[in-house]
């Protein structure tokens, strides 16, 4: 398995990325139920992933947008970049769009209610701690925003808390 920290500083391409975690799907999700890569919501959207994972509350649907990893969130100044806030918009455009047809999605995604929203873009290694406020203040009860960065950490947490079981 390529390293997924070298994949990301090699990667020129979103695609290149794409294609890394539909193979690797854990390193977004790493106790996830199903996974769906390209999506398509209907003719208008396709989504990067769809993930069913397991909720606090049940099982939850989670559509992924993924950007580049050379994407910025953040301008010199501090504020969201366009491009952060034209990704930001591509999760609003998938919700107004899964409103109006959520009858249409149950036939592939059963059981689908209240989906969560995420976006992955841009590397983190350079925020200051405003930064990562600003970005966790952003967070909405049906939104995440997180960095390569943040992902990688998520899953090594996860292989670490892991690595001490065994299969029953």
């Amino acid at each position: 398995m390529t390293n997924f920290g070298d994949m990301l500083d090699a990667a020129t391409l979103e695609e290149e990325i794409q294609v890394f975690l539909k193979d690797n799907p854990e390193y977004v999700y790493p106790y996830y139920l199903k996974c769906h890569p390209k999506f398509p919501l209907g003719a208008d959207y396709v989504t990067d992933f769809v993930f069913l994972i397991q909720g606090l509350h049940g099982e939850e649907y989670v559509f992924v947008e993924i950007e580049k990893a050379s994407k910025k969130i953040f301008t010199q100044t501090g504020q969201f970049t366009s491009e952060f806030a034209q990704a930001r918009q591509q999760l609003l455009d998938w919700e107004t769009w899964i409103t109006y047809n959520h009858a249409f999605l149950r036939r592939d995604l059963p059981d689908l209610f209240k989906p969560k929203f995420h976006l992955i873009m841009g590397r983190s290694t350079s925020f200051t701690q405003t930064n990562r406020e600003t970005l966790s203040n952003a967070q909405e009860l049906n939104k995440i925003y997180s960095t390569y960065d943040d992902i990688k950490l998520h899953f090594m947490q996860a292989l670490k808390r892991l690595s001490p079981l065994s299969p029953p």
